[in-house]
């Protein structure tokens, strides 16, 4: 089996900015700062910002055999509405979300993540996604870094698949 470690803030959910109020998005919902309107969801909201974010990893889940294992903030008592906020922007239904890696004392992921394939053995090949790197030390080609502005791009599309490829 193949897992996304899936991080949500600065890879699906990041700044959008728009001249016009887009109408599927409730106008309170919206900050408007120096005549534009900008759009950063949080977990309560039921929905994430970047939908071309999301339409990526929904291709790589499917091209990939990927299934997804949460290791946001998110998770944190939003487990449930973190799902549903993925689907509601876009993941696909038949895309597996299963599970989510325990929070442990040290607040690292990596560490974290790190326990949750010693207690999945039948996770043969993993990526990262995140817009961080300083706590996911030790999981080198494993990660894949997004910039916090712009999240899951074409560009990291094209070398996840070449990750995968050369596999």
């Amino acid at each position: 089996m193949r897992v996304i470690f899936l991080d949500i803030d600065g890879v699906v959910n990041t700044f959008q900015l728009y001249k016009e109020p887009p109408t599927d998005i409730p106008k309170n919902e919206l900050k408007f700062i120096e005549g534009y309107y900008v759009d950063i969801c949080s977990s309560g909201q039921g929905r994430v910002s970047n939908i071309q974010a999301v339409t990526i990893l929904d291709k790589l889940c499917h091209e990939f055999d990927l299934k997804i294992v949460l290791s946001s903030t998110w998770r944190l008592g939003h487990y449930d509405k973190t799902i549903e906020a993925l689907r509601k922007s876009g993941l696909s239904e038949d895309i597996e979300i299963i599970g989510k890696t325990e929070r442990l004392s040290s607040g690292h992921r990596g560490a974290e993540i790190s326990k949750y394939l010693t207690e999945h053995p039948e996770i043969e090949d993993y990526i990262i996604l995140d817009d961080d790197s300083f706590d996911l030390l030790g999981h080198g080609n494993h990660l894949f870094k997004t910039d916090t502005y712009t999240g899951l791009t074409f560009r990291d599309m094209m070398d996840i698949e070449n990750y995968f490829k050369k596999k």
